[in-house]
Order: C-alpha cells, then sequence, then structure tokens
C-alpha cells in the first residue's frame, strides 16, 4: 500500500495525471517596457509585450507545460524560438507563466521568475487553478486567464464543429464552412474567404500551401494563432504598393495585425515569405513594428470581418502602446467594422490560381530570426 501510495505521489507530481496538452488564452494586457534579450546582440532591450502574444497551445513535458508553435502546434525550433513555460514553483506555492529571456528587472534574482502567477495552491492540476492570476506589467496587477484541456470524449468538446477521433478533435468541413482550432471553435466559410474593405474596395484573400516534398500534395490552408491569414489582392490606395509589396491581415493572439513587407529590402520571395514563418511568434519576431501598418480591437473574430480597425499614426512615450490610432470605418463610427465577406474566392495577385507552396523552412537571407527583417 506504501508503495502504490508513493507510485501516486510521484505521478502527480511529475504531471502524469494531468492534461497532457492545453490550451492557455491570456486577456489584452500589455507591458510597454519589458525587460527582453536581444539574441543577436546578446543584451536585453525594452519591448512592448502584449501578453495574447503567448496564447496559444502548450504540451507536457515532465511537470513542465511547454508553448508550441502558433503555425501548426507542433514544437518550435529553440535556435530560433525559445517558448515560454507553464509550471509550478514551489519557491512560492503556485503555478507560473515565465520566459527565460523575458525579465522583471535587470537585477532579478527572483528564482521563479513569473510574470504571471496564479494564487497560491497545492493543486497540481493546472485545470482546476482559479483563473484569477497576479500579473506585471511594471507593477502587480490582477488578470484572468483561461485553460482548456486539448483531449476530447465527445464532439461535444469539439463544439459540435468536429469529431473526437482517439481524443483529439478533428474539425468539420462541411456545408461551405471550415472549422479549425483546438477545438473547432474558429469558423471559416468559403464566402468570407476573400474580404473586401469598405472605403476603397480592398480585397485580401486567404492562403494556401503544400506540405508535400514535391510540392504537389493537397493545399493546406496558411494560419497563425488558429486563424486565416490574408493576403492582398487588389483595391484601394494601390499606388502606394509596389511589385515587391506584401500586405498581409494575422491574428497575433488578441488583434489583428496589417502587415507590410516589402521582399526586395528582405532579399526574399513570396514563397521565402509564407515559408518561413512556420516559425513565427508574434513577441519575438516584434510582429507590432514598422512592419505593422493597421492594427484591429481586441477581438476573437475568427476572420477581421465585425471589427474595428484603426491605420497607426504616431508612435512614442507620448502615445499608446499601439500609437496613435486612427478609425478607418466609415464615419469613425464605432462597432461598424470595415471588411465584409465578398462571397466567393479570389486567389492573392502573387499566387498563380493553380501554384503548389513547399513548405520548407529556411530563414530569410540576412534575418536572425524566422520574419525579423
Amino acid at each position: 500500500l506504501l508503495a502504490g501510495m508513493i507510485v501516486v505521489s510521484v505521478r502527480q507530481s511529475n504531471g502524469y495525471y494531468q492534461c497532457k496538452s492545453i490550451t492557455f488564452n491570456f486577456s489584452d494586457d500589455v507591458w510597454e517596457h519589458a525587460l527582453a534579450l536581444n539574441t543577436t546582440s546578446g543584451k536585453y532591450e525594452e519591448w512592448t509585450l502584449a501578453f495574447s502574444y503567448f496564447s496559444g497551445v502548450y504540451e507536457r513535458e515532465g511537470a513542465v507545460y511547454k508553448e508550441r508553435r502558433k503555425f501548426d502546434r507542433t514544437p518550435y525550433d529553440v535556435n530560433l524560438v525559445v517558448p515560454a513555460e507553464i509550471r509550478y514553483c514551489k519557491e512560492i506555492n503556485a503555478w507560473v507563466f515565465t520566459h527565460k529571456h523575458i525579465r522583471k528587472s535587470r537585477d532579478e534574482s527572483d528564482e521563479c521568475n513569473w510574470l504571471l502567477r496564479s494564487p497560491q495552491t497545492s493543486e497540481f492540476d493546472l485545470l482546476n487553478v482559479a483563473r484569477d492570476w497576479k500579473i506585471w506589467t511594471g507593477i502587480i496587477g490582477t488578470t484572468e486567464v483561461f485553460t482548456a484541456c486539448n483531449m476530447c470524449s465527445d464532439k461535444i468538446d469539439c463544439n459540435l464543429n468536429g469529431q473526437c477521433v482517439d481524443g483529439e478533435c478533428k474539425c468539420n468541413y462541411e456545408d461551405g464552412v471550415q472549422h479549425l482550432g483546438m477545438h473547432c471553435e474558429t469558423r471559416l466559410s468559403d464566402s468570407c474567404k476573400t474580404i473586401i474593405g469598405e472605403y476603397e474596395n480592398e480585397i485580401f484573400s486567404t492562403e494556401y500551401y503544400s506540405a508535400s516534398p514535391n510540392g504537389d500534395g493537397p493545399l493546406t490552408l496558411f494560419q497563425e494563432y488558429n486563424r486565416p491569414v490574408y493576403s492582398y489582392v487588389g483595391g484601394g490606395n494601390v499606388d502606394k504598393l509596389g511589385q515587391d509589396d506584401i500586405l498581409w491581415l494575422m491574428y497575433t493572439g488578441s488583434r489583428w495585425f496589417g502587415l507590410w513587407f516589402n521582399l526586395a529590402d528582405m532579399n526574399a520571395t513570396a514563397e521565402d515569405l509564407v515559408v518561413s514563418t512556420k516559425e513565427f511568434h508574434a513577441f519575438w519576431n516584434r510582429a507590432y513594428s514598422t512592419l505593422t501598418v493597421f492594427v484591429s480591437d481586441p477581438t476573437k473574430e475568427s476572420t477581421p470581418v465585425g471589427v474595428d480597425w484603426y491605420e497607426i499614426g504616431e508612435r512614442g512615450s507620448q502615445f499608446g502602446p499601439f500609437g496613435a490610432l486612427y478609425p478607418v470605418q466609415m464615419y469613425n463610427q464605432t462597432g461598424r467594422g470595415f471588411f465584409r465577406c465578398a462571397g466567393s474566392y479570389t486567389p492573392p495577385k502573387h499566387v498563380p490560381e493553380h501554384t503548389y507552396r513547399k513548405l520548407q523552412y529556411r530563414k530569410l537571407p540576412g534575418n536572425e530570426r524566422a520574419l525579423n527583417p
């Protein structure tokens, strides 16, 4: 009996009985002066940290949950992106969210190095821990986190949008609607695979790629953070877009960003840009930079439709963490949204309709990170 109790105790502490894969979602908290390690210079610098950048799938390795890629929920290449961790810290008797390359201060000696911490608990199962956590944004505050086990036992765990097969949700694609996400919670209708802005009929469409070695396999939807990535097709103020420019709408955990890439400056092709984003992380790739020209309100919407958008103006200490934001909705109406579903699909302009992409990762020339120009 004693031996059996010891085995159970050891297995509890090692996470044996815990969910092996969880989704961990953050609220829209922002820390404007986070100390992050620039792995190129080897020095800590002040970066803006939107905690929702770290939302997504975490899988258990021993007693620690480690962050997975936003692209396909597989492990990051640690030479490019070091994943965040969620683990129990005995020193403070709490679960913590932590990253070894992000500090609260330059002289930090905190063994837990927590950025978020749960209430004190002896609970072995993270899913049973209270939602209200402490958060560090330069000062200690309170936030709410959302956790869910990614294992299913019935199709209700797949939001009735998929089938539960061997403990995993297999999402439906039927009646013109494709479902995405660990719980099939994201809804993409065929009518919304191309969207149109109401100001000057700006057109954006979803991207696709082939993961087969020779590029002739079935096409797969290009997505990040369980949302489709939209690429500019045409319309709008085309005078500003050159032949080497690509404009994407990409979800980053809480907000949609409008990212503007110049392929000539990056010494890359459109295909290079797509395949490089396998290792994309909105924080470590500094997605919110001069690349970002538009930003949405915080949203959980499946597409950019039905959410208000802003053009980013002045930046600096005078302004908020996302700069001066100028509404692009007609009449500056709050809640009007900017995009509508086109009803039919138009392929992105830089991708021939029958072109197949090989999804084989390589770093863009001259870049230290996957998408860091």
